[in-house]
């Protein structure tokens, strides 16, 4: 059954914990990266091999397809959008996009991150944000049909739950993620309709209603 959804909040994780748990999710999405590339590089030589009559869009489908790419295992899931980009070279005309060229995926264009630095992660349309000043961990999807189950099903974000599940909470850290959905929204009772709580951790958390 469809269902618009969003889910979104930040955790605050206790000082001890911090690098291990950060270098922990940024490692997952590193490895996440090299899995893209190296299947893009392979499909590249798919593409290149066997495009003969056909246009680059539907070989690189193609191509997806007999490689097996459209996969999800502990520590790789993407779509077309993880991995099409690498195989691509945008052609611009000023500001005016007017083309793209096939081109051998660059490792350059990975974009892995530092362990030890604040880092943004997006995948489709979900973010974490990892902060070490405040060390905490932000955490959002966007608004769409089952837009939560498809996020949380990434191998990254499923990473960071688990990592989050394994934390040996102290005080003063935690808190919760909060979401909702179109059901929800259209409860006309009195006092429905509002955010409400998905998930909790630690103190924080479990000190709000």
């Amino acid at each position: 059954m469809s269902c618009n959804n969003w889910e979104q909040g930040s955790i605050k994780i206790p000082a001890d914990q911090w690098r291990e748990f950060r270098a922990r999710i940024i490692g997952a999405f590193n490895r996440h990266r090299h899995q893209a590339f190296d299947d893009a590089t392979r499909l590249h030589a798919w593409v290149k091999k066997n495009s003969k009559g056909k246009t680059t869009h539907s070989a690189i489908h193609e191509g997806m397809n007999a490689l097996n790419l459209h996969s999800c295992g502990d520590d790789a899931f993407y779509g077309d959008f993880e991995v099409e980009p690498l195989l691509w070279r945008i052609d611009r005309e000023g500001d005016r996009i007017v083309g793209n060229t096939l081109i051998k995926p660059q490792k350059k264009a990975m974009g892995l991150l530092p362990l030890t630095k604040d880092a943004k992660i997006v995948f489709g349309e979900a973010c974490i944000v990892l902060r070490n000043k405040e060390k905490t961990v932000g955490w959002s999807t966007g608004e769409n049909n089952r837009a939560v189950e498809a996020a949380r099903s990434h191998a990254v974000a499923q990473i960071l739950f688990r990592e989050l599940n394994r934390i040996q909470w102290k005080r003063n850290s935690g808190g919760v993620f909060v979401g909702n959905d179109e059901y929800n929204e259209d409860t006309t009772d009195e006092g429905g309709g509002a955010n409400y709580v998905t998930a909790r951790y630690g103190p924080l958390g479990n000190s709000r209603n």
